[in-house]
């Protein structure tokens, strides 16, 4: 198989049913699978369900030493957390202020991006930033049409790229 770039958001692996994190077998086995993987992306309902860690940043290193390049956890209006394991460094990225009009799909629209620019670029930053921006223009409008364009995007990218970034 000729893949160039393997990526996995585990919302459908780890899910929270009635207060309770449910996981299904794959996840159990996840050092067979994480292997293969580049990126990995948690959204803040997973967070308790991929890792015994408390820690954000132990829980990034934890995925990453089974395999993925780049871990990010989402934390919705909090932002995120991007771990670079080629580069060994942790981003602390802001969300961006905005109006959030409907957030549905924002951490979809983050986890395909962030994997879109990485794929484009190899840098873990830059597609944390392009990720961030389209994020944050994703819950402005209601519904699919709520989904920016590339110039857009990158419009709003160079705003955040000003932002200082913690490690």
């Amino acid at each position: 198989m000729d893949c160039k770039l393997m990526v996995l958001d585990v919302q459908g692996l780890v899910r929270k049913r009635y207060r309770k994190v449910v996981t299904t077998e794959f996840w159990e086995d996840r050092e067979a699978y994480l292997k293969h993987l580049d990126i990995v992306k948690v959204g803040p309902d997973e967070l308790g369900a991929v890792s015994v860690e408390n820690n954000p940043k132990s829980v990034c290193k934890e995925l990453s030493n089974l395999g993925p390049n780049v871990v990010a956890l989402t934390f919705g209006e909090e932002g995120s957390l991007v771990y670079d394991r080629k580069n060994d460094l942790f981003y602390k990225l802001p969300a961006f202020k905005t109006r959030v009009v409907d957030p549905t799909g924002a951490g979809d629209v983050y986890g395909m991006s962030l994997a879109i620019r990485y794929y484009e670029t190899g840098d873990a930053l830059e597609a944390a930033i392009f990720a961030t921006a389209a994020a944050s223009l994703s819950v402005e409008t209601f519904g699919p049409n709520s989904i920016a364009g590339r110039k857009t995007v990158e419009k709003r990218a160079k705003v955040l790229e000003k932002t200082p970034f913690k490690p």
